[in-house]
């Protein structure tokens, strides 16, 4: 006869669930190229299905009851805290916007600090009730920033967090002598039933997310080959005819004209070549190939260099460069500097009306930062397209109509090449008000004999899904 043992269906189910769905989160990560946020939430599903694998041998009744008054409830209420963090650290990552989340998390810490102390005077209850309360709070964040997404998979899996929200909170306000009735192990399902919901939700919002990515690349891929097709055409037609009016086909130029043909054909196979090294500088950046040597130099001097090489292309638009420099260091490589640099000054060049003015800042932004601004008087961007420049062969506007030129591939570059420096470019801008962008880098070294500090190798990581 085998033992009469018997275990808790919720605790059974909870444990089952959250481990398959630990397990798909893993796998989806690791194989599937994942963002960082599905981790943090597969490490709360792993904790909870821990949590529910200890209370697997204590049924609803006296045995629960008793479990959650004794010391084994300090073990219970750490899982739980555990899992509220991994969840507040995936909200973080799915949202940027939760700026406050080492903060929350500190918080969560002491909180459950102080639970434990309450709970030595009052009772182990109190801290694992206390934890409850505290997985509500971050599940509560998870939920509301769901239902700010972009898609209806995200607003389904934050109304199921906030399903779930309701459900454990009410665990935690019942007292422990109802741990025997109907009414307890009725909510204990349901809650569970939301942990699924919750955990299937992600990982659909993940595959989502993944499939339009996915569309993206291809949408990508066609605008490549349209941004190709006419930036490339553009500059060998003008090489192919001037090179056949310097050969005699059409006529037998003069020697003023052959030499004003030449200067059209070395202008057009520089801007090629231009293109070309665009394309094989991203392809470098993207493959991780491109090291680069951060020294301490001048930045004031830097984008006084950089603002008189465009003059000329400012000159031919009508606009005006101006600068507002300060004598500060900067850590960085010089060559990524200034092809950073030039391609926020050609930018704001490009997008700038006859007329107006572009200027170029460079102060402190704080301790050990050094901040350089481009400043335009442009149309502006607006606040869809905002997220988006960044993005390789994106120009703000109709694509396929190229009013201004160029591969959109300027502003990518820049940004990669910040992130591998050790630095960040931000951009604030409103449409009919023009752009700012603020490139800021680590503070260098200034030493007296005019000397770089001693520099160190950084190589250019691809970006991965978040």
């Amino acid at each position: 006869m085998l033992p009469d043992i018997q275990f808790s269906p919720v605790a059974v189910s909870g444990c089952a669930i959250n481990l398959i769905i630990a397990a798909i989160c893993y796998y989806v990560r690791r194989f599937r190229d994942g963002r960082q946020g599905l981790a943090f939430f597969g490490g709360a599903h792993l904790i909870n299905g821990i949590v529910y694998l200890l209370i697997i041998p204590l049924p609803p009744g006296p045995q629960l009851s008793a479990a959650l008054a004794s010391p084994f409830a300090y073990l219970l209420a750490l899982g739980v805290v555990a899992s509220s963090a991994c969840v507040l650290a995936g909200a973080w990552a799915i949202d940027h916007r939760l700026r406050f989340q080492r903060r929350f998390v500190l918080a969560i810490g002491i909180a459950y600090l102080i639970l434990v102390g309450l709970g030595l005077g009052v009772g182990a209850d109190i801290a694992f009730r206390g934890a409850m309360i505290l997985n509500v709070c971050s599940a509560l964040v998870a939920g509301v920033l769901f239902l700010q997404g972009r898609t209806a998979f995200y607003k389904l899996t934050g109304a199921t967090w906030l399903l779930r929200t309701v459900m454990t909170l009410v665990l935690a306000l019942l007292p422990p002598t109802l741990a025997g009735q109907q009414y307890f192990i009725t909510i204990g399902i349901l809650n569970v039933i939301f942990i699924a919901a919750t955990g299937f939700g992600i990982i659909l919002t993940e595959l989502d997310d993944a499939r339009q990515a996915a569309s993206d690349a291809s949408a990508a891929k066609s605008q490549f080959i349209a941004n190709m097709s006419h930036e490339l055409r553009t500059p060998l037609n003008a090489i192919i005819g001037f090179a056949e009016m310097v050969e005699g086909r059409a006529f037998a130029p003069t020697l003023q004209q052959s030499q004003q043909y030449g200067s059209l054909i070395l202008q057009a196979g520089r801007h090629q070549l231009g293109l070309v090294d665009m394309l094989l500088d991203m392809a470098s950046i993207e493959a991780g190939r491109d090291s680069l040597v951060p020294q301490s130099m001048a930045a004031d001097k830097m984008a006084e260099e950089c603002v008189r090489m465009l003059a000329g292309e400012a000159d031919r638009a009508g606009v005006v460069l101006h600068t507002a420099t300060e004598p500060i260091t900067v850590m960085a490589d010089p060559r990524a500097l200034r092809q950073i640099l030039i391609a926020l000054i050609n930018n704001a060049i490009k997008f700038s009306p006859a007329g107006a003015a572009v200027r170029v800042e460079v102060s402190m932004a704080g301790p050990g930062r050094t901040a350089i601004r481009v400043c335009d008087r442009g149309d502006g961007i607006s606040l869809t397209e905002l997220g988006r420049i960044f993005e390789p062969f994106f120009q703000a506007g109709d694509t396929y109509t190229r009013a201004k030129g160029g591969l959109g591939l300027g502003l990518a570059i820049a940004q990669r090449l910040a992130t591998a420096l050790g630095g960040s470019i931000a951009v604030e801008s409103q449409p009919g008000m023009g752009s700012t962008f603020t490139l800021l880098l680590p503070r260098g070294e200034t030493l007296p004999d005019g000397q770089t500090a001693g520099s160190h190798m950084a190589t250019i990581v691809p970006d991965r899904a978040n």
